[in-house]
């Protein structure tokens, strides 16, 4: 199963179960709620309001000033039996949304399938099992494309040069989580940003195919570095990469290194 649908299935699920929350919150409601149905007619500039139940027929019986906590309690009963209807088409629509991409016959993975082994390699798939997806993207760019040159590196064991020790250190904890990265490649929608922007990292998360890209900013003791890494942060939500949801950041000082621990959450919560 392609990773994006397996993705989308579990959000299905997920969104599922709050809808079931939500609908026996509103069924347990409605022991509790008034008998009768809110009724309104327009007077003028007044509106009056009744209360309609199956004795006092179509017109209701009257409700005054001094009625105005059963008002209350009719219109939200109404509020709740409309959105529990709500609720349910939406479940049922997830439902057959959620059949449909979990079938035994997937529709669109099995396409390539079917068409004829001599054809195949002429063919370029619309969507890629998860081994292919990770393939091409590791492939289609290069590891690193920063023209800045670098005057000290650390080499890691794949042979991958990086500036720092601590990016030494994210490097092999993401070799060794089985991530997916590029070093300093340039961000695609940077041109508009002078110089172009090259995060640190630029990473895949194989079970939902996002890309993120981590910054590491290693000297926020200097004054000009700290008001440079602002900068960047500003740079990429303007490119529309936000702190937290397609971008993730790391700190430290010289009195205070960035902790193992924490690298490895960024990596267990963004890219696992």
């Amino acid at each position: 199963m392609n990773m994006n649908k397996a993705h989308i299935i579990s959000e299905l699920i997920d969104a599922q179960k709050e809808l079931q929350i939500l609908i026996n919150k509103l069924e347990n409601l409605e022991k509790s709620e008034p008998e009768g149905r809110i009724g309104v007619r327009h007077c003028g500039k007044y509106i009056q309001y009744y209360r309609v139940t199956d004795t006092t027929g179509n017109q209701g019986k009257y409700l005054n000033k001094d009625s105005k906590d059963i008002v209350v309690a009719l219109a939200q009963k109404k509020y709740n039996h409309i959105l529990k209807d709500k609720a349910k088409t939406e479940k049922e629509i997830m439902e057959q949304c959620r059949k449909l991409l979990s079938g035994d016959e997937p529709l669109v993975d099995s396409a390539l399938a079917q068409v004829p082994e001599e054809l195949r390699g002429f063919v370029n798939p619309d969507v890629l099992t998860d081994a292919d997806h990770v393939d091409r993207w590791i492939k289609d760019e290069p590891m690193w494309d920063n023209p800045v040159e670098m005057k000290t590196y650390y080499k890691t064991p794949t042979g991958l040069k990086v500036r720092s020790k601590t990016e030494y250190i994210i490097a092999e904890s993401l070799r060794n989580a089985g991530v997916p990265f590029h070093y300093e490649k340039q961000l695609d929608s940077s041109f508009g940003i002078r110089r172009g922007m090259y995060p640190d990292f630029t990473c895949l998360n194989k079970r939902t195919g996002k890309t993120y890209y981590w910054e590491h900013f290693g000297r926020m003791d200097d004054p000009k570095y700290s008001f440079d890494a602002i900068q960047k942060i500003q740079n990429y939500a303007a490119l529309g990469y936000y702190l937290g949801t397609s971008l993730i950041v790391s700190f430290e000082t010289s009195k205070m290194p960035v902790s193992t621990n924490y690298i490895d959450e960024m990596i267990q919560h963004y890219l696992i």
